[in-house]
C-alpha cells in the first residue's frame, strides 16, 4: 500500500506522513488531535500550537502532546473558570478564543511564545459571558413576546380599557429584564451599560404614561 503524503506548512517540503511523525509521541499527538477534540477546535490547533513554540525553533512531540491533552480536558468540561469564577462554555467558544489568539499574534500583540493555556481560558471565558448574556437577553424578549415579527399575538398590546393592565404588565417585564442585566453587569462591569440604558429609558417612558392615566381619571 503506497505511503499517505503530505506537505510541511513552514517549509513547503512534501514526503510521507511517516516523515514528519518521528518519535514515539508523534503518533499520539495525532491520535489525541483526532479522537479527542471536537473539529471545531481540532482544524484551528496547528495554528494554536504554533504560538507555543519557541522563537526560531519548532515545537517538540513532548510538548505538543502535553498541550493537546490539557486542552482536550479544557474544551471538554461543560464550563470554563477563570479567577475562581465559573460560566458555561462549549466548544464553539474555545474555537472562537483560538481564532482571537491567532489574530493577536498576527497584529503582535501577544507576549509570544505562550506558556499554556492561561490567556485562551481567559479569552474564553470572556466570550462565554458575552454569550451567556446574549442568551438571557433573548429569553427575556421570549418572555415579553417579541419576535423577529414583533410581538407574539398572546403579548400583543391591549386596547381599550385594559390598556393600564398591559401597562403594568410591560412595566413588570421591563424591571425583570433590568434585574437579570444588573446581575450580569456585576459578574462583567461595562458590558451591559448601554442595555441598562435603555431599559431605564423604556421603564421611565411606561412610567410617565401610567402617572399621565391617573393624573387624568383623578
Amino acid at each position: 500500500m503506497p505511503p499517505l503524503y503530505g506537505t510541511c506548512p513552514e517549509c513547503g517540503s512534501k514526503g510521507a506522513l511517516s516523515s514528519f511523525a518521528q518519535g514515539p509521541d508523534a503518533g499520539r499527538v495525532m491520535e489525541a488531535q483526532i479522537t479527542r477534540l471536537p473539529n471545531v477546535v481540532a482544524t484551528r490547533l496547528i495554528g494554536y500550537l504554533k504560538l507555543h513554540a519557541p522563537k526560531g525553533r519548532a515545537l517538540n512531540w513532548g510538548k505538543a502532546l502535553r498541550l493537546i491533552e490539557e486542552l482536550a480536558d479544557l474544551v471538554a468540561a461543560p464550563s470554563v473558570v477563570w479567577e475562581r469564577q465559573t460560566r458555561p462554555a462549549e466548544p464553539k467558544i474555545w474555537a472562537a478564543a483560538m481564532d482571537e489568539a491567532a489574530n493577536a499574534a498576527e497584529r503582535s500583540e501577544l507576549d509570544l511564545p505562550l506558556d499554556g493555556h492561561g490567556w485562551l481560558r481567559k479569552v474564553a471565558w470572556s466570550k462565554a459571558g458575552k454569550a451567556q448574556a446574549a442568551g438571557e437577553r433573548e429569553q427575556a424578549a421570549r418572555a415579553r413576546g417579541e419576535t423577529p415579527l414583533g410581538y407574539s399575538a398572546a403579548h400583543r398590546p391591549l386596547t381599550g380599557a385594559d390598556e393600564a393592565q398591559d401597562r403594568d404588565i410591560t412595566l413588570r417585564n421591563l424591571m425583570q429584564e433590568r434585574n437579570t442585566l444588573l446581575r450580569l453587569e456585576r459578574a462583567t462591569p461595562g458590558l451591559h451599560t448601554d442595555a441598562i440604558a435603555k431599559i431605564e429609558d423604556r421603564i421611565n417612558a411606561v412610567r410617565c404614561i401610567q402617572t399621565t392615566d391617573n393624573g387624568d381619571a383623578s
